[in-house]
């Protein structure tokens, strides 16, 4: 009885006999009836049509080359619907949710702008009026442009138009401050004292707080962004990259049948598709990883600090407004004015702690109400120590020694003083945030100055202590802190651009990379299918 482990081709009746192709041998035996038994016996193999199965070589290499053809059709109209989702949602994140976020946070840092110069102006600053000017036509166009971006039935959309709704309101009180105000007519002082009084709340209770709920809105919308990012980025690498990878496979098998048949090593066009296909493969999980991990780092390493930088500005300029509307309230007094003072001190030292809490230096304004003992609740020991570290940390960072810079900075609560960390750490213009804490602790010296002198001295002296913009007036350490702080917001959102921009580079490169890809994989593989098939003519 023949093997049955051979494997039986049809290749025709020879005078009855059946030819039998011996896989281990790759003899043919023929087998014939002699004597009522059934005997094999070797022959020369001829050249004839050789079958694998019940699929002859040629129609093998013929459907190797259609899989390819209809795999690689199907990777490139897969793979380029995946890049362009993951566009989609690359520019969802950097085009539409950030810079809306950033808006909003722009318009509430313009709002509190426009606070701190209304009651710096009432305090007889006429630089400040003109600066209020300009905060209307930014706030103006800041709150059209975002409620443009919004859905009517959204959320954040109500919130921008009470903003606009208020903000007209907000207008007339600060115009009936104007016009009431002894300095353009002989009139009633206390009612222009009063109505800046209710223009700043008003401010601060019922417009700042919606631009703020707004920016939450759009924070909420960028976070939606970003769970929708990681999602896409998974879904779509992996749906772009099965049918290469099929294709690879088609690829291997293809150069597996070839060697066997024809006991040829390597098919070098078939080898050279394969590490087409294998090239675009890697770079497309790189382009995509390296993407996903870009923007996602965008986000917690530059974003989420640009948006505590703006806030940082909002609480600063009401920290300044504060300080104005305690001089502004400082009147020979009843009861309510003291405890209007009281209030705006208190407001100060509130705005002060979030933003620097070392030495005590958010505590003494609540410590200056007159009729009370006042104690001076600040460690000045403490202050020098910490603009010494500060100092010291500044010259290692000049001279090159940035983590010793690092271990010498000191470590002081509160939202500068994260920042410091924050651009020591992340190796970007550390100067700026060592500025900011510095004319910020500056800046709090002078206010308890302007304090002192107002209760011991002169209110006027005061006054022009606190709108002073000459170097050891307080506009003058607010003005560089502040601007401090616009460099850091810069350099944030600068950070935050790269990587965006970086990623969308890298997944622009794929499409064209793809389309070649797949061509020369096409071209190659029917070139190396050709120099066999033709064998078989």
């Amino acid at each position: 009885m023949l093997d049955r482990t051979a494997v039986r081709y049809d290749i025709g009746q020879m005078d009855g006999e059946a030819a039998w192709r011996d896989l281990a041998g790759g003899c043919l035996l023929s087998t014939f009836e002699e004597g009522g038994r059934w005997v094999a016996r070797s022959l020369p193999a001829p050249g004839i049509s050789v079958r694998f199965g019940r699929i002859s070589t040629p129609k093998m290499l013929e459907y190797s080359f259609i899989a390819v053809v209809v795999l690689s059709l199907v990777a490139f109209f897969t793979a380029s619907a995946a890049i362009v989702r993951m566009q989609e949602a690359v520019a969802g994140i950097g085009g539409k949710a950030k810079p809306a976020v950033v808006l909003a946070e722009r318009l509430s840092v313009t709002l509190a702008d426009m606070d701190a110069q209304i009651t710096d102006s009432s305090l007889g600053n006429g630089q400040s009026w003109s600066r209020y000017l300009a905060d209307i036509d930014a706030a103006v166009a800041a709150a059209a442009t975002a409620n443009r971006t919004v859905r009517d039935d959204d959320p954040e959309a109500e919130s921008l138009r009470t903003v606009q709704l208020r903000l007209r309101n907000y207008y007339q009180l600060v115009g009936g401050s104007s016009v009431t105000s002894p300095d353009i007519f002989v009139s009633n002082e206390q009612l222009a004292k009063t109505t800046t009084l209710w223009a700043s709340r008003t401010m601060r209770q019922d417009i700042i707080s919606q631009a703020q709920n707004a920016a939450e809105i759009a924070t909420g919308k960028l976070g939606d962004a970003y769970a929708e990012f990681r999602l896409d980025t998974g879904l779509a690498t992996a749906l772009a990259l099965a049918p290469v990878l099929l294709l690879v496979v088609v690829l291997i098998v293809a150069q597996n049948f070839i060697t066997r048949r024809t006991r040829r090593l390597i098919n070098i066009p078939l080898a050279l598709a394969t590490v087409i296909s294998v090239g675009f493969i890697v770079w497309f999980a790189y382009a995509a990883e390296t993407g996903r991990a870009a923007m996602l780092a965008a986000k917690e390493t530059a974003f989420d600090d640009l948006q505590t930088l703006y806030r940082a500005k909002v609480t600063a300029y009401l920290m300044k407004a504060d300080e104005s509307m305690w001089l502004f309230e400082l009147r020979k007094a009843r009861f309510e004015q003291r405890r209007l003072r009281a209030f705006y001190a208190h407001g100060f030292s509130d705005a002060a702690r979030q933003l620097i809490d070392t030495a005590h230096v958010a505590e003494f304004p609540a410590a200056i109400v007159e009729g009370e003992s006042y104690a001076d609740p600040l460690d000045r020991a403490a202050l020098d120590q910490v603009q010494s570290a500060l100092d010291a940390a500044a010259k290692l960072r000049e001279a090159g020694q940035f983590d010793e810079a690092i271990r010498v900075a000191p470590q002081i609560p509160g939202i500068l003083g994260g920042e410091l960390q924050h651009f020591a750490a992340a190796g970007l213009d550390w100067k700026s945030a060592y500025e900011a804490v510095t004319y910020l602790i500056r800046y709090i010296e002078i206010d308890r100055r302007i304090r002192t002198t107002a209760l011991d001295e002169s209110r006027d002296k005061a006054v022009q202590l606190s709108i002073g913009g000459s170097e050891g007036g307080a506009n003058w350490a607010f003005g560089r802190m502040d601007a401090a702080l616009d460099r850091m917001i810069a350099q944030d959102d600068a950070e935050f651009e790269t990587r965006f921009r970086g990623t969308m580079a890298n997944l622009t490169t794929l499409p064209p990379i793809l389309a070649s890809g797949l061509i020369f994989a096409v071209l190659l593989s029917g070139w190396g299918l050709w120099q066999r098939y033709r064998e078989y003519r």
